[in-house]
C-alpha cells in the first residue's frame, strides 16, 4: 500500500512539472545552465585533528561578467550546519567579522572560474571522533556587477568521518603544508597552507608551525594564533623564542607574538607557565624602551 502510494504521489509530481514547469523562467534556466556552482571535500575520512578542508568553484560559462558575494574575509556569508556524531545538537553556524577584515566581494569574467579552500574547522572543531553530517550554504546569490541577483548557489550536503588519533597522519599532514608555506612563490600561495595548518590544534603541530612562523613568507599571524590556542609550554616555548629573535624593521610580529602570551597566561591554570610568560614579556618590554 505504501508503495502504491508513493508511485501515486511521484506520477502526480511528474504531471505537475510537465504541466506547469519548475517554476523556472526561461532566463533563469539560462543562468541555471551557465553558471556551475559546486562543492568538493579534499577528504571525507580524516583523523582526529587534521584540518577539514572544502572547495567551492564558480565557473562562469555565461557570456557576461558576474559577482560573488562572500561576506567579511570571504567565510561571513556562508552557514554551516553540523549534525555531530551520537546524536548531538544540530549547529547552525556563522562567523562574525573580526577586526580588519576583507569585503569579499569577487568579480568573475566570462570563460573564467573561481576558486576557493575554505577550513571548516572555522566554523566547527571536529573534536570527537565519529560521523558527522555537514551541510553547507552560501546565503548570498550570484549577481550580475550592477548587483542584480541571478542564481541562488545551492546548498551542499556531505558527511566527514573523523578517525581516531594518527600521529604519523598528522605528522604527514603538517609536514605538507608547511614546505607548501617555505616553498610558496607569492603571498597567496603561502596564505593558503597556513591557514589550514594553524586548525592543526595538536602539539604535533607546533615544530611545524615553528617553521612557518621563521619561514619569513607574511604569515606569521595564523601560526602565532595557532600555538596560542594550542597555548602548551611548549607553544609557549615557540612563542618566546621568536620574540627574542631580531625582527625585521617595522614588523608588528613581536606585538602579535606579545599578545597571543597575554592571552595564554590569562587563560592558563599553570602557575608556573604564567609566570614563565610574565618574566619574558618583562625582558621583552624592557628590551624595547629606549
Amino acid at each position: 500500500m505504501r508503495l502504491a502510494k508513493l508511485t501515486i504521489a511521484s506520477l502526480v509530481f511528474i504531471f505537475l512539472v510537465l504541466t506547469f514547469g519548475t517554476g523556472a523562467t526561461p532566463e533563469e534556466n539560462r543562468w541555471r545552465q551557465d553558471l556551475i556552482f559546486s562543492y568538493s571535500l579534499d577528504s571525507s575520512r580524516l583523523t582526529l585533528h587534521e584540518p577539514v578542508l572544502l572547495t567551492f568553484t564558480l565557473k562562469n560559462d555565461s557570456r557576461t561578467e558576474v559577482r560573488l558575494n562572500l561576506g567579511s574575509n570571504d567565510v561571513q556569508n556562508f552557514q554551516i550546519t553540523i549534525v555531530p556524531p551520537q546524536g548531538g545538537p544540530v549547529r547552525y553556524l556563522r562567523l562574525s567579522p573580526e577586526g580588519l577584515a576583507t569585503v569579499g566581494l569577487h568579480r568573475v569574467p566570462p570563460g573564467q572560474e573561481y576558486r576557493r579552500r575554505l577550513i571548516l574547522n572555522q566554523w566547527f572543531s571536529f573534536d570527537r571522533i565519529g560521523m558527522y553530517g555537514v551541510e553547507i550554504q552560501l546565503l548570498h546569490p550570484i549577481e550580475m556587477t550592477d548587483g542584480t541577483p541571478v542564481l541562488e548557489p545551492p546548498a551542499f550536503r556531505t558527511h566527514v568521518e573523523i578517525l581516531p588519533r594518527d600521529i604519523a597522519r598528522l605528522d604527514q599532514v603538517c609536514g605538507t603544508l608547511a614546505r607548501q608555506v617555505e616553498d610558496a612563490t607569492s603571498y597567496g600561495a603561502a596564505l593558503e597552507a597556513a591557514l589550514p595548518l594553524g586548525y592543526v590544534e595538536d602539539p604535533a603541530a607546533i615544530p611545524y608551525l615553528q617553521r612557518t612562523l621563521n619561514a619569513g613568507r607574511l604569515v606569521e599571524a595564523p601560526a602565532i594564533d595557532a600555538l596560542r590556542r594550542i597555548g602548551s609550554p611548549e607553544a609557549v616555548h615557540v612563542l618566546i623564542s621568536a620574540l627574542n629573535e631580531r625582527q625585521e624593521p617595522n614588523s608588528n610580529t613581536p606585538e602579535m607574538i606579545k599578545a597571543a602570551l597575554e592571552i595564554i597566561a590569562h587563560e592558563t591554570h599553570d602557575s608556573a607557565l604564567r609566570a614563565h610568560i610574565r618574566l619574558a614579556l618583562q625582558r621583552a618590554n624592557r628590551e624595547d624602551t629606549p
